[in-house]
Order: C-alpha cells, then structure tokens, then sequence
C-alpha cells in the first residue's frame, strides 16, 4: 500500500474525493432551500443546453476535418470524439439534454439527432450505454417489448466470447485489448480485473469495520470505477446503503436515473462534483415542475 500523505490526500487523493462527494449534497440542498421558483433552475439547465449542442457540433466536426484537439482519447490509437468536453461530460450531459429533448411535447428532431451522433460517436461504452437506456426506458412503452429486448441482451451477455472477436477485428486498439485481456476485459475497459483484485483483498486483509465502513483501500490506491463498488470500497456497507437510500428518496423517475444507471459501469457521476450539480439541479427541476402541476 501507498504511504500516507496528509497533502496528497487532500489535493488529489482521499480527503478530495470525500469533498468532492459532499459538497455537491450541500449545495443541492442550499440551492433547493433558495430556489422557490424554477426560473433560475430551468436558466442554468438551458445554458447546459446551449454548451451541449454547441460541443456536439465540435464532436461533428472534428470527426469529418479529423481534429486531433476534439478526440475523446488523443494518441492512443482509441477512436472517438468528444469535443471540448472531456469524455465523461459529454456523455452525462449529453445524455441529460436528450432525455430533455425527448420528454418534450414537441420535439426538436435536428437537436434529438445532434446529440444522439454525439453520443454514438463519442466512442466510449459509457456513451453507448446510455443511449441504449433512453432507448429502453423512454422511447420503448411497451413492457412485452422491453421484455424481449432484455432476453436478447442476457443471450448476447452470455455469449459475448463466442462473437465478440469478429465485432472488434476492425479496431487495432480492441483486438489488442482483446488478445491481452479476453472479452471481459474488453467489455469492462479491464474494471473486471480491478474487481478481481479488489476481492483477493477482501478476503485476506477485511476486518469487520473494514466491511462496515470501508478504509482499508484508499482512492489513492485502488479505483475500480464501477459506482456501487466504488462506494462500498470508499464507505462500507453503511455508506453504499445510505447512498443508496438517498438516491432511491431522491430519483423521481427512471428516466432521471439513467446517469446513475451508467455510472454503474463507469464511476463518473458521483467524484465529479460539477456532473452531480448539474444532474441534481436537472432533478430538482422535474421534481419542482410535479410540484407545481399538482397545485
């Protein structure tokens, strides 16, 4: 393990991500406690907007001029394009503007296809499962269909070392991935391997304040960047179940849960204190406009 030290935790390691994950609650809750209108929440949601698109249209174009500055992973053989943004932004924001666009009475086609490429051509996981999420949870209505779809998905789970090798064969960066590290590997960017080490310790060093309140890995050690583990490394059984609580008071649809759904498999959302605010104040836009209609 790392030895210890107070400055780089606080700067980069432990304390700053224990901040990171607090101050975003604390602010959620000021901004609620000051907000007795939606003017200023729906304000900052449409300048979110404006740089959304606006960096799609980046994405856009530096995937036809072949801009080195607008990729999603500059020299390292991995293709795609995230504009201005960096890639875990552009993904959660890009996919809150979606659901936005599409949720509305009268949709924007060109906005709804702006931003459904730049998701497609982000070339990250995280960017392609959350499009295939709004597909599942908003645009699809019927339980039946959702059903089948969820059995399609389960058999391509299942299968996924017997077809994957011909999938990836036109990418240098994969199929080397896929020779090092198998299927898995690919599929879970190496988070598998990361999981697996996390378990060898669990076995071998845990204590029971270790289970209940995490500490024994620190942020400077070990990140799995998968949500829920992540949070049960960082804060024990007790932390994943109060965060898990929180989240479940707190979520007012399942359409509003996609961005947690992802970081699932990504780690993003919860370390990155301005991904939070914006989702949270995005919530709490939905939850006032309930509000309002119920009145």
């Amino acid at each position: 393990s790392l030895k210890y030290d107070f400055t780089s935790s606080l700067l980069s390691g432990q304390a700053f991500v224990n901040a990171r994950v607090t101050l975003p609650i604390l602010f959620l809750g000021v901004w609620q406690a000051i907000n007795i209108s939606t003017y200023h929440t729906e304000q900052f949601i449409r300048f979110i907007k404006i740089i959304v698109l606006t960096n799609a249209v980046c994405i856009c174009v530096g995937l036809i001029f072949d801009i080195t500055f607008f990729e999603s992973y500059p020299k390292s053989g991995r293709w795609g394009y995230s504009g201005f943004l960096i890639r875990d932004h552009s993904v959660v924001l890009s996919s809150i503007i979606l659901i936005e666009e599409i949720s509305k009475s009268k949709v924007s086609t060109r906005s709804v296809a702006l931003l459904t490429m730049s998701l497609l051509l982000l070339g990250t996981k995280s960017g392609l499962l959350s499009l295939a999420l709004i597909f599942y949870l908003i645009l699809i209505k019927s339980y039946r269909i959702r059903l089948y779809i969820a059995g399609i998905g389960l058999v391509l789970l299942g299968t996924l070392p017997q077809w994957l090798s011909q999938l990836i064969a036109f990418s240098h960066f994969w199929n080397a991935v896929y020779i090092e590290h198998g299927a898995w590997g690919v599929l879970f960017s190496l988070r598998n391997e990361s999981l697996i080490l996390f378990y060898q310790i669990i076995q071998t060093e845990y204590n029971l304040l270790h289970w209940l309140f995490g500490g024994k890995i620190r942020f400077e050690e070990m990140k799995i960047e998968m949500l829920a583990f992540d949070v049960f490394v960082f804060y024990g059984i007790v932390g994943l179940v109060a965060f898990s609580c929180f989240f479940l008071k707190w979520i007012p649809s399942w359409k509003h849960a996609i961005p947690l759904l992802v970081a699932m498999f990504s780690g993003s959302l919860l370390a990155d204190s301005f991904l939070f605010i914006v989702w949270g104040v995005w919530i709490y836009k939905e939850n006032l406009s309930k509000t309002k209609k119920a009145k």
